[in-house]
């Protein structure tokens, strides 16, 4: 509960919060062993603030990699805390202390990927961002394709990442033309 409670009046009281804290907190009275009939006393902790996350560019497509995230308002047992990286849950968080956290992500691809973090139900009001490695294409084939179109054609390379829905290989015509 509170710390250092004084009575001001019959009508206030003053305490220190405990802390470090997370979350909201509900807040009753109990006078001369009755509690209050309270209306919504709830008080919130500052929300957490990641500050940095490294690295937060060049992320493992086909592995996983490890963040560290450092920042403010983690909590004092790591009770509570989620991270995702754009839509994929860390598949672990470590707490490390109110300023530290680590998380494991899962391969992905992707760029401008919000690290959404979540400390007792509080999210930061500002967004740090990630990045996965870019792809690399390294071969084609076939390499000449016949005028009527329609040739199935391999894309070799790299850090292309797990199958997902979200993949395109678009066509940028430098001196030839489609028909």
């Amino acid at each position: 509960g509170c710390e250092d409670l004084s009575w001001i009046s019959d009508s206030s009281m003053r305490c220190r919060a405990p802390g470090p804290g997370v979350g909201r907190v509900n807040v009753v009275a109990e006078i001369a062993g009755q509690t209050c009939l309270c209306q919504e006393p709830v008080l919130s902790y500052a929300a957490p603030l990641i500050q940095s996350a490294v690295p937060s560019d060049h992320l493992n497509n086909s592995l996983t990699s490890v963040i560290s995230i450092s920042g403010t308002g983690f909590g004092v047992t790591g009770e509570g805390i989620s991270v995702a990286v754009g839509k994929t849950e860390c598949s672990s968080v470590s707490w490390i202390s109110d300023s530290s956290l680590r998380c494991v992500t899962a391969p992905g691809a992707g760029s401008n990927l919000p690290i959404d973090l979540s400390v007792g139900g509080q999210s930061p009001q500002t967004q740090t961002l990630a990045h996965y490695k870019p792809p690399v294409v390294t071969a084609m084939s076939p390499t000449v394709l016949p005028r009527d179109g329609g040739t199935p054609i391999s894309v070799h390379g790299n850090e292309f990442g797990p199958d997902i829905d979200e993949y395109s290989v678009v066509w940028q015509y430098e001196n030839a033309e489609a028909q």
